[in-house]
């Protein structure tokens, strides 16, 4: 689940029983913790938080298995560095499709 709307205080996106049931992957922990869907965990869920974008894309850390925290899907909470939010969606676009998964829009008409 992409979560990229929620870029300041008071937004919000996911209900609570979204993210008590996934690992969230964060573009960058600190902000997501301040003004993202993150914000919104209380300390005891902030484990939930299992890898920063960054330190993923240089292979500094893994994602561990979603069963490991008894997840039953991941979310990537973005709170709005554009680069970071192209660069995912076009990422995830691109496997949706190579995977004949999802429906396209045509929103020139």
């Amino acid at each position: 689940i992409l979560a990229m709307g929620a870029d300041s205080p008071g937004k919000r996106e996911l209900g609570a029983s979204v993210l008590a049931a996934a690992q969230i992957i964060a573009d960058q922990r600190e902000n997501v913790l301040k003004v993202g869907e993150s914000a919104y965990l209380t300390a005891d869920e902030a484990h939930r938080i299992v890898a920063e974008l960054g330190a993923l894309l240089a292979g500094g850390t893994s994602i561990p298995a979603p069963t490991a925290q008894g997840a039953r899907f991941r979310v990537f909470d973005s709170v709005g560095s554009a680069i970071i939010d192209a660069t995912v969606s076009r990422s995830i676009i691109s496997l949706a499709m190579a995977r004949g998964l999802g429906q396209t829009f045509d929103f020139g008409r």
